[in-house]
C-alpha cells in the first residue's frame, strides 16, 4: 500500500500516493503552512516545446492525460467513472481553447490515444 504504483513513468505518481495514504488512513498526514517548496516544473521532463515555451510537448502530453486517466480509473467508485467521462471532455475543449497546446492534428490524435492508453492499463 505504502508504494509508489510503477505503472506511472511520471506525474500523477506522488498525487496517486498520497491520496491513497489520505484515503486508507495507515498513516498520518499534517500541513505546515509556514513551508514553502519551489518546484520547477518540467525542468528533468522537458514538459515544454524546445521551440516555443508556452507549448507543451508531446511526452507531457502523452504522460499527463494517460496517468490522469489511469489514476481516476484506480479509484473504482461512481463519482471517478463520471470524472472520467468528464475529462475526455476536458481534454479535448482544452486542445481547442488553451495556448498551451500546439494546434495540429498529430497532438490531437496524440491527446485521443493517450486518453485510451490510460484506459488500457490494468489496475
Amino acid at each position: 500500500m505504502d508504494r509508489f504504483d510503477e505503472k506511472y513513468f511520471v506525474y500523477f505518481d506522488d498525487s496517486d500516493f498520497f491520496f491513497r495514504v489520505k484515503k486508507n488512513k495507515i498513516h498520518k498526514t499534517f500541513y505546515i503552512e509556514d513551508v514553502e517548496f519551489y518546484h520547477k516544473i518540467g525542468s528533468l521532463s522537458k514538459s515544454r516545446e524546445k521551440k516555443d515555451k508556452n507549448k507543451y510537448s508531446p511526452f507531457f502530453i502523452e504522460q499527463m492525460t494517460k496517468n490522469h486517466v489511469y489514476f481516476l480509473r484506480k479509484q473504482q467508485t461512481l463519482f471517478s467513472a463520471f470524472l472520467l467521462f468528464y475529462a475526455f471532455v476536458y481534454f479535448m475543449v482544452r486542445f481547442f481553447t488553451s495556448n498551451n497546446y500546439p494546434k495540429n492534428m498529430k497532438t490531437f490524435k496524440l491527446i485521443i490515444s493517450s486518453y485510451f492508453n490510460g484506459l488500457k492499463i490494468k489496475v
